[in-house]
């Protein structure tokens, strides 16, 4: 179908990087098809967005909060995972030890949470919707 063709060719077409004020620069992921920015300071965690060659400006706003209060975001982090860890007494050791990694943003304070996860472990996150974590879960 060459709808979808042209649908592929337009998701990995390489794209400038882009220059933020707050986030510094961001940069095109031709593998994944999202922009990334890169760990900066107290914000020890890449942030992605989704978008085309132009950025929604609601994504860039929450992006700058992340950045701006990287802090507040990774306490929020550590007591939504403490609050799981409640709950799951097998497995509290390891969802207490999780360590943020990325924040994949879809829409204006939507979108994903991953861990890091060594080769061959799972794969764990949370969905970030509204702004608030929800629904731990891991990948196998």
């Amino acid at each position: 179908m060459k709808w979808s063709t042209d649908l592929r060719r337009e998701v990995r077409q390489a794209r400038a990087p882009l220059q933020d004020a707050v986030l510094g620069r961001i940069e095109w992921d031709n593998d994944v098809g999202v922009w990334t920015i890169p760990p900066c300071g107290e914000r020890t965690f890449s942030v992605g967005l989704s978008g085309a060659a132009v950025l929604d400006p609601k994504l860039l706003l929450f992006a700058r909060e992340l950045h701006e209060d990287p802090l507040s975001f990774v306490g929020l982090v550590k007591t939504a995972l403490e609050s799981e860890a409640t709950r799951t007494d097998a497995i509290a050791s390891v969802i207490c030890a999780l360590e943020l990694e990325h924040v994949d943003l879809s829409s204006a304070r939507n979108g994903m949470v991953y861990f890091h996860a060594a080769e061959g472990e799972p794969v764990w996150r949370f969905d970030l919707i509204d702004g608030r974590l929800r629904n731990l879960g891991c990948d196998t």
